[in-house]
């Protein structure tokens, strides 16, 4: 064990005196200190009374805190050569010895509980059996589920505690009520940002909950959900929990869970489709004859891309596993280092129309970018719409944009030709660089004023809500802009004119605080 973590486990029962010189030591055993003692085992923390030892120890190295129990001791007299801190503490030197000796034999327990996890993994006994080990260690019921709801493994109890339902493959599933419970509480939010989290506002049935996020290649396809049972956690559960965390990811990485090849499609179908090999739709219907696809009077493609490109490949079973829970894999594609989903009218309405809040979180949860195409109705035309779908999936991975429809886009694609070939303050409607002025030589706000007018031309009362002013304060304003301005905002050449350079200045302004 570190010294620096065994120093942090005792921290709220004492206060420095003097730090050691170096913390990032290993501590192999604990061992008091005795009076005048000059023979020291490597490795070996000791702990003593400052008044045991003598005021010269310019000769002897050894690894040492030491309590001062002496309200007057001056610390000057002591040459103290060694690694050695001093503190004040809130325990007698018996006690504090005691809490060292609980901390380093729980992480020794930990690593007994770590080997035996490992064990499991390699001797390929599954992950249920994983669990089963699992439960031994924690004394808690466990449970691991994956992004669909699906339950992998469950240690026995969990049904005293919470409800299962099977479905007719024989799979088992959270109930509804849990899986509302986790979505209303945001659990995957508050996972993504704590690693993992202790729910404290659960039903009355959970008692409490330790829930951690299973990661492969740093895509979330699983939880791990320990309930408490009435005895509150300590921070050795929560350290197990990482340890049987990164045993369950590489049960999951060899497992036949998420082997999920046969469920592939043909990828030459639809990777011919992309190239534009077929040229109409009579061949298309003979060939996707293999295809289970349900008929469909329109469809958008979804290009789906990794935050930086790399190792996407090796990502993409477990992307297709974690993404099952919104859209089926035999709409799904591997192609040129992406995936490409294509939509059918069955999950157009809840995951495009409305732009899925879920679906969306998924996404950023997991640093992917979609972008998505126009409708469309021909097979033939997948081609075109897949070069949509990819430019805004470009465009979204560029600018930080999660889901990126390219009816979205095309203000960031515009900007992109413009500021190619322009200075795009020299095309900005001479309003817009007016009102610039005036905002920064008064402090006035007419510049957004004017946008969320536009933003909102048939809703006022929007606009006005946003600026948190009365809806008179903003007819005011925008008389008072046109005063300045001279424009009249009656004209549609006018309006684009200006909103235009609005946009620019803002997809401007929003590139300088992207991650360089």
């Amino acid at each position: 064990m570190k010294l620096i973590d065994l120093m942090k486990e005792i921290s709220q029962y004492i206060s420095v005196l003097k730090p050691f010189s170096d913390e990032d030591i290993d501590i192999t055993s604990l061992n008091i200190y005795k009076n005048k003692q000059t023979e020291f085992i490597s490795g070996c923390l000791y702990l003593g009374n400052i008044s045991d030892i003598p005021v010269n120890l310019t000769n002897i190295n050894f690894l040492g805190i030491f309590i001062q129990n002496e309200n007057n001791s001056d610390l000057k007299i002591y040459n103290l050569n060694s690694n050695i801190c001093i503190i004040k503490s809130k325990k007698e030197k018996y006690d504090l010895f005691s809490e060292l000796l609980n901390v380093i034999n729980q992480e020794i327990h930990i690593s007994l509980s770590s080997q035996k996890f490992f064990n499991v993994v390699s001797e390929n006994k599954g992950i249920q059996y994983l669990i089963d080990i699992a439960y031994e260690e924690f004394g808690y019921p466990i449970i691991v589920r994956d992004s669909s709801f699906k339950v992998l493994a469950y240690s026995c109890n969990v049904k005293d505690i919470l409800q299962l339902n099977e479905d007719s493959n024989g799979d088992t599933y959270l109930n509804e009520e849990t899986i509302n419970y986790i979505k209303y509480q945001n659990i995957h939010k508050k996972i993504y940002y704590n690693k993992s989290t202790k729910d404290e506002n659960k039903p009355n049935n959970w008692l409490g909950t330790l829930i951690s996020s299973v990661c492969v290649e740093e895509i979330e396809v699983a939880h791990i959900a320990v309930c408490e049972l009435k005895i509150p956690f300590k921070n050795f559960h929560f350290k197990l929990l990482e340890s049987l965390n990164k045993a369950i990811s590489l049960e999951l990485q060899k497992n036949n869970l998420f082997n999920i090849d046969k469920k592939l499609i043909p990828n030459y179908i639809l990777s011919d489709l992309l190239e534009k090999k077929y040229i109409d739709d009579d061949t298309i219907s003979k060939r996707f004859h293999y295809l289970n696809w349900t008929k469909s009077n329109s469809l958008n493609i979804m290009v789906i891309v990794n935050k930086d490109n790399n190792s996407f490949d090796s990502k993409v079973p477990f992307i297709m596993q974690s993404l099952s829970a919104f859209i089926p894999s035999n709409n799904c594609v591997v192609y040129k280092s992406a995936l490409v989903v294509f939509i059918n009218d069955s999950l157009i309405p809840n995951l495009i129309d409305c732009e899925n809040k879920d679906f969306i979180d998924y996404l950023k949860l997991n640093s992917l970018y979609a972008g998505i195409s126009s409708k469309f109705s021909k097979l033939s035309d997948s081609h075109k719409y897949y070069n949509q779908a990819k430019r805004a999936s470009e465009i979204a991975q560029k600018y930080g944009i999660n889901f990126s429809p390219f009816g979205k886009s095309i203000p960031y694609i515009l900007y992109e030709l413009l500021s190619a070939n322009y200075d795009l303050y020299d095309l900005n409607h001479p309003a817009v660089t007016k009102l610039m002025e005036e905002d920064k030589k008064n402090g006035s706000n007419f510049l957004e004023t004017l946008k969320q007018y536009i933003y909102f031309s048939n809703s006022p009362s929007k606009a006005a809500k946003i600026l948190n002013i009365h809806r008179n304060t903003l007819f005011y304003r925008i008389n008072k802009i046109k005063e300045i301005t001279g424009i009249t905002l009656n004209y549609a050449d006018e309006i684009l004119q200006i909103y235009i350079s609005i946009r620019m200045l803002e997809i401007n302004k929003k590139i300088d605080y992207l991650p360089k």
